[in-house]
């Protein structure tokens, strides 16, 4: 079981703590930490744990953050609280991956750490509704570069085919690759 710290205040971090609980994953459990305790509808206590306390505390983070973590969210509404709490994090775990909701256009210098601008996503998500502008596929494989990921069933005669079989019209085949590797 994998285990995510998510550090939460405000209406997106609640938000996005119910999208997580209604999004299903037997395989990671969700530490809570929140300056007010908010109830969420449908959680599953076995995969969710709450706390609620100032993650600002020194003391009381260093407390929860003994357990072997592989990730933390910071998705809160006061930009030191995040420098803050993001501090804590270091003095006790220095490898630590770290995502933070960016309101601010903060900067980082810590490879571990993931600024992810509000801004920007809102701002790239309303483009694709403005005509006449192409729309850029977005959540679609690996994010690695690919442009799609096709799972290819056991038995289909897909698996036996050449590249040069397959009929590409409007778009092309520019690689293939197996377990990360091109083939």
């Amino acid at each position: 079981m994998k285990k995510i710290l998510i550090i939460s205040d405000g209406n997106v971090g609640a938000h996005f703590i119910q999208r997580v609980s209604e999004t299903y994953t037997s395989e990671n459990i969700y530490y809570i930490v929140q300056t007010k305790a908010k109830k969420f509808d449908n959680v599953n206590p076995a995969r969710f744990k709450f706390y609620e306390f100032d993650p600002t505390s020194l003391y009381k983070l260093a407390n929860l953050l003994k357990m072997e973590f592989i990730q933390v969210f910071i998705a809160m509404d006061s930009q030191i609280d995040v420098e803050n709490t993001m501090k804590n994090i270091r003095v006790i775990k220095k490898q630590l991956r770290v995502i933070i909701l960016n309101k601010w256009k903060m900067q980082n210098k810590d490879a571990n750490v993931e600024l992810v601008n509000v801004n920007e996503l809102v701002a790239s998500r309303l483009l694709d509704y403005l005509p006449n502008v192409p729309v850029i596929a977005q959540n679609v494989g690996v994010g690695e570069g690919e442009i799609m990921e096709v799972l290819v069933p056991f038995g289909s005669s897909f698996v036996y085919r050449h590249i040069g079989a397959i009929e590409q019209k409007n778009w092309r085949i520019v690689a293939i690759y197996r377990n990360r590797k091109l083939i």
